[in-house]
C-alpha cells in the first residue's frame, strides 16, 4: 500500500469513507469486517490534515464506543491528541496503545523488543509480529519531539507500573483454567485498561 502519494492516500480515504457510509445507510450499522474504520484517522494524519484527523478519531469514538481498538490506529490517535495539546487524553491513548500490543512502543522508540514468552495473548493483534505489520508510515509520522514525549511518558513510574502489572496478569492467565481466579484477573486487566493513569 503506497503511503507516500497524497493523491493515492486521499483516494483510498474517500473510498473507505464512502464504503462505511454506504454500510450505515443500507444496514443501519457498520459491518466493516475489513477494518476500514481503523484506517480513516491515520490517513488524515498521513495527509497532514490536522483538522480532519481529530474529527475522524472523534467519529470513531462516537460510532464504535465499545471497540477496544487496533494498535496502529491507536498509535496514530495518540499522536493526533499529542499534536492537539490534549495532554491527558494523549497519555491515556498511549497507555491504550501499549496495552493493545506490548511491542508497538518499543518499535516506535527504537527499544529492544521485550521477551514475553510466558504471556497469554488473547488475539493476533497482541502478537509481536502484529507490531511489524503496522505500516512504517504510521511510525514515521512521529517526529523526534513526539517520540521524546512518548519515551518520557512511558518511562514514568505510573506508566511502567501499569505495564508491569498487565504483563504479570497475562503471565498468570497463561497458566490458569477458567474459573473465579481467572475471571478476577481478567476484570483487573480491564480495570487497568479503562482506569485513568496516574503518572
Amino acid at each position: 500500500m503506497n503511503m507516500d502519494d497524497p493523491r493515492l492516500i486521499r483516494s483510498r480515504l474517500r473510498r473507505y469513507e464512502r464504503g462505511l457510509a454506504k454500510e450505515k445507510r443500507e444496514f443501519g450499522h457498520y459491518g466493516d469486517g475489513s477494518g476500514r474504520r481503523y484506517l480513516i484517522g491515520p490517513h488524515y494524519l498521513l495527509l497532514d490534515d490536522l483538522e480532519g484527523a481529530p474529527r475522524a478519531f472523534a467519529w470513531f469514538e462516537e460510532e464504535f464506543p465499545d471497540d477496544t481498538g487496533e494498535p496502529g490506529h491507536s498509535l496514530c490517535w495518540t499522536l493526533a491528541l499529542h499534536r492537539a495539546s490534549r495532554a491527558s487524553e494523549a497519555v491515556e491513548r498511549l497507555k491504550q496503545t501499549a496495552l493493545l500490543n506490548l511491542y508497538v512502543l518499543p518499535r516506535l522508540l527504537g527499544a529492544p523488543r521485550p521477551q514475553l514468552s510466558g504471556v497469554w495473548l488473547g488475539s493476533n493483534q497482541e502478537w509481536p509480529e502484529y507490531a511489524d505489520f503496522i505500516p512504517d508510515a504510521f511510525f514515521e509520522l512521529w517526529d523526534e519531539n513526539a517520540r521524546e514525549w512518548a519515551r518520557a511518558t512511558a518511562g514514568t513510574s505510573g506508566f511502567t507500573a501499569v505495564i508491569d502489572r498487565w504483563i504479570q496478569i497475562h503471565e498468570d492467565l497463561n497458566e490458569l483454567p477458567r474459573g473465579a481466579k481467572r475471571s478476577r484477573l481478567v476484570d483487573e486487566a480491564e480495570a487497568l485498561r479503562t482506569s485513568t493513569l496516574v503518572l
